[in-house]
């Protein structure tokens, strides 16, 4: 046993071999329901619990705890990473999510620009729609496709690498390199996987890079070569660094939240009818799907310095869980929150996180999620869910589904 875990006993918490990385348990139910075992069972009147898993971890559940948390950068510390779960931390280090304040404020300061309402929702909107209708066009005529890879991937990447400013000709040899990229592990083959997806948008973004150098262009790679923290430009590895990590987490984030989003609309079909009656409750319905069930699943933090937290001793060092998905559940904080209500007002969930690190791409997101619900359901109202016997769920930092097939009749789109 060691010292954190007899702490967390001596607070009176639970102490659960949690372990995310390699117990199957967690591939074989939603992500919701392994957070609603660990908020209910777990976290009790609590608001955390202590898993004793790989290197050991705190996770809190409670709404409030979390937000304390995230907003509290200085004992919260981003700097350890938020793969706490793993046995080994990851080779990569996404950057400016792995950073703090000071230097995270710097370097988000130079990325804040691209993500702004105007420039997603505004400039690139008409392009966005545009690069949707088309892949929509396409599988409309297949009469079943995979939610997720055969139609939000594709369009998630085509409008990230747009509204980026690269090509979204690009997208088709991404897409799975996407995938690989954002489920780290350290055993395996799922090692070598995901090594190797962060290797082929490494390269892509290489050669974008070096045709930059030469000649400058209105996008992300072009402004990071010019750009100057404290008069000094960026080394070529965090530049290299910052495209790999805006491009791969906006994708994989909102394509895995609209594979959740299309299991539940293709399960209930009530849902469904509101989305095709009322198109205006889209963007109520996108908060609450994403409460409801988030990609988003956790974030970690590390403790730097001796504290007491809600009745709990933290030293330095400590490794903490933030476990948003069980947040976004909290009876404390959301009526009924077991039930979708497209209505829900106010809607705090903690999906796009909270305090300086709260998503950065949060209107981009938005924006995709948007355009894919209208035009989808502008070309194909009608749908079901199709044979889910093969399919496999992921609760991580990202929580996601393999897939999430659907029926439809085919037609060709005009």
């Amino acid at each position: 046993m060691n010292n954190a875990e007899q702490r967390a006993r001596d607070a009176g918490l639970s102490v659960v071999d949690w372990d995310l990385e390699l117990d199957e348990k967690f591939r074989r139910q939603l992500p919701s329901a392994s957070a609603g075992q660990a908020m209910h069972e777990y976290s009790r009147d609590k608001g955390m619990f202590y898993s004793s898993a790989a290197r050991g971890f705190f996770v809190v559940t409670s709404h409030a705890m979390v937000s304390e948390a995230l907003k509290d950068w200085e004992l919260f510390s981003s700097l350890g990473g938020t793969f706490l779960y793993l046995r080994e931390a990851p080779a990569h280090r996404p950057l400016p999510m792995q950073m703090d304040p000071p230097d995270h404020t710097k370097v988000r300061a130079l990325l804040a620009p691209f993500f702004t309402p105007q420039r997603v929702q505004g400039r690139f909107k008409e392009e966005a729609v545009a690069l949707a209708r088309g892949i929509i066009e396409r599988v409309a005529t297949l009469g079943s496709c995979d939610a997720i890879s055969d139609l939000v991937e594709p369009i998630a990447t085509a409008i990230t690498l747009n509204n980026m400013g690269v090509s979204p000709a690009l997208a088709g040899e991404l897409i799975k390199a996407v995938k690989a990229r954002s489920a780290p592990s350290t055993v395996g083959q799922d090692k070598k996987t995901y090594e190797q997806g962060v290797l082929i948008i490494r390269d892509v973004f290489l050669d974008i890079l070096a045709k930059r150098r030469v000649e400058r262009a209105d996008d992300i790679p072009s402004a990071l070569l010019d750009a100057r923290i404290d008069g000094e430009p960026l080394a070529d590895d965090v530049i290299l660094n910052l495209c790999c990590t805006a491009f791969a987490a906006g994708v994989h984030t909102t394509s895995t939240q609209m594979g959740f989003t299309f299991y539940y609309l293709a399960s209930k079909p009530e849902l469904r009818r509101q989305i095709i009656e009322s198109p205006a409750c889209i963007p109520t319905a996108i908060d609450e799907f994403m409460r409801y069930e988030s990609s988003a699943v956790m974030g970690g933090r590390t403790v730097t310095r001796p504290t007491m937290f809600h009745g709990v001793q933290l030293e330095a060092g400590d490794r903490v869980m933030l476990l948003n998905l069980a947040a976004n559940r909290d009876p404390e904080v959301f009526e009924n929150p077991d039930h979708i209500d497209f209505n829900r007002k106010p809607n705090p969930h903690l999906s796009f996180g909270g305090g300086p690190h709260r998503c950065i791409g949060s209107f981009q997101g938005r924006m995709i999620m948007q355009t894919v619900l209208e035009e989808w359901h502008r070309a194909i109202p009608e749908y079901s869910l199709g044979d889910m016997s093969n399919v496999t769920y992921e609760m991580a930092v990202t929580g996601r589904m393999s897939a999430v097939p659907l029926e439809f009749t085919a037609r060709p789109i005009q």
